[in-house]
């Protein structure tokens, strides 16, 4: 989880934009990395995997779950994830979606 102080702010609405698993601390051009949030907010993680966006119980916060993930096996593991926080009334393109997979 995920959130932001509000304080004497007006409501704001926290939003992930980028999320990815890397092997190193600090992203590098030659980081390995495994792509979980991109287009601004989609959850690409939960095209093969049960990963999801929970329900919010507060705007300013996020809730991810994600469904555990063979990468770079053996290797310390970092996630690396870009947070916006947005006034809600006029936003545009921004989002929080994940595919939803047919359980056969």
């Amino acid at each position: 989880m995920a959130s932001v102080e509000q304080k004497s702010h007006q409501p704001l609405l926290l939003l992930l934009e980028e999320c990815v698993a890397a092997t190193t601390a600090v992203l590098q051009s030659d980081s390995n990395i495994y792509p979980i949030i991109t287009n601004k907010g989609c959850l690409v993680d939960s095209k093969r995997a049960r990963s999801k966006f929970e329900p919010r119980e507060k705007s300013s916060e996020i809730r991810l779950s994600l469904q555990a993930f063979k990468f770079a096996v053996g290797e310390e593991v970092f996630l690396h994830c870009m947070l916006v926080a947005w006034d809600p009334i006029g936003l545009d393109n921004s989002k929080a979606c994940h595919y939803v997979k047919e359980h056969g």
